[in-house]
Order: structure tokens, then sequence, then C-alpha cells
């Protein structure tokens, strides 16, 4: 049987420190302090704009939005057609359309509802991670005939979800 012993006298010990350890060391540090504290301003881009709150709303056509697990779909029944329109959604998110005619069906994702802030309407699906938001309101932006800009309201349906 072999024993193995030591000294007990710690205190007159050395290290050596390895310069190329120790340059990687300083410069790993530097990183960290100069990018971990840097914060960017960013601009929300001229897509995100916020709700026309003083848009004249004063009209409801009876226009069927039904919302889906992950889009919208309504028919314009309406006798009237849109030109380049904004769609809101809960006086938040928006989508920009070229155009609706007269009986043409629309279809747009959820997802591509943004808000001034640039978040997305959350739908549902399988994959979820959070609860889906509920579409209590929907309006389109439009420029009427006498040239003044006006939110017209639709008729939001409940679908089974």
């Amino acid at each position: 049987m072999a024993l193995y012993t030591h000294a007990s006298n710690y205190m007159n010990m050395t290290t050596t420190t390895n310069p190329r350890s120790a340059l990687l060391a300083a410069v790993l540090a530097g990183i960290v302090l100069t990018t971990g504290c840097h914060s960017t301003v960013s601009t929300i881009p001229a897509t995100h704009q916020p709700y026309p709150s003083t848009a004249k709303r004063d009209t409801v056509l009876d226009v069927q939005v039904v919302k889906h697990p992950t889009e919208i779909e309504f028919t314009n029944t309406s006798a009237r057609a849109f030109g380049k329109s904004t769609i809101w959604l809960n006086a938040r998110f928006h989508h920009s359309i070229d155009s609706i005619a007269i009986g043409q069906t629309v279809v747009v994702p959820l997802d591509e509802f943004i808000d001034e802030f640039g978040d997305a309407f959350r739908g549902a699906g399988f994959w979820s991670k959070e609860d889906p938001d509920k579409l209590v309101l929907t309006q389109i932006e439009t420029v009427n005939s006498d040239g003044v800009t006006e939110l017209v309201g639709f008729i939001t349906v409940r679908s089974n979800e």
C-alpha cells in the first residue's frame, strides 16, 4: 500500500499564466463591456401607423367579417367598392389593401395585421404559445367621395372557436 503525501504549506506556491489566455480574457471582457450595454435606437417603419382616432365614423355597412383561427374572411356585400384602404382590427391592428370590389371575398391572414409598434395580431392554431386575440371591432379606413378620410364599420361575427 502506497501513501501519497504532499506539503501542507501552500503559501510559497506560484502560478504561471499563459499570455494567450490573458489576452483572450481581456478581449472577451472588452467585447462584453462594449456590446452588452449598447442599445440601438429603432425607428418605426412607415407601414406601422397609429389608429386614426380623429377620422369621421358614422357608417356601418352590412359586411360580415368572420374570424377563423388564423385568418379573417369577408365578402363585400355592400353596394360600395373600396380603393386603396386600410383594414383595422380592434382599433389597433392594421393591414393595407389595394382595393375591394363589390361582391369580392377577401381572406387575410391574422399575422399580417400589425399595430403601430410592429406587434402582430395573435391568431389561434395548434402551435400557438399564447391565447389568441379576440376580434371585437372591424373597420376600414378609406377616403369617401368628398375626399374625407373615414372609418367605415363592418359587422364582426364570432366564429366557432
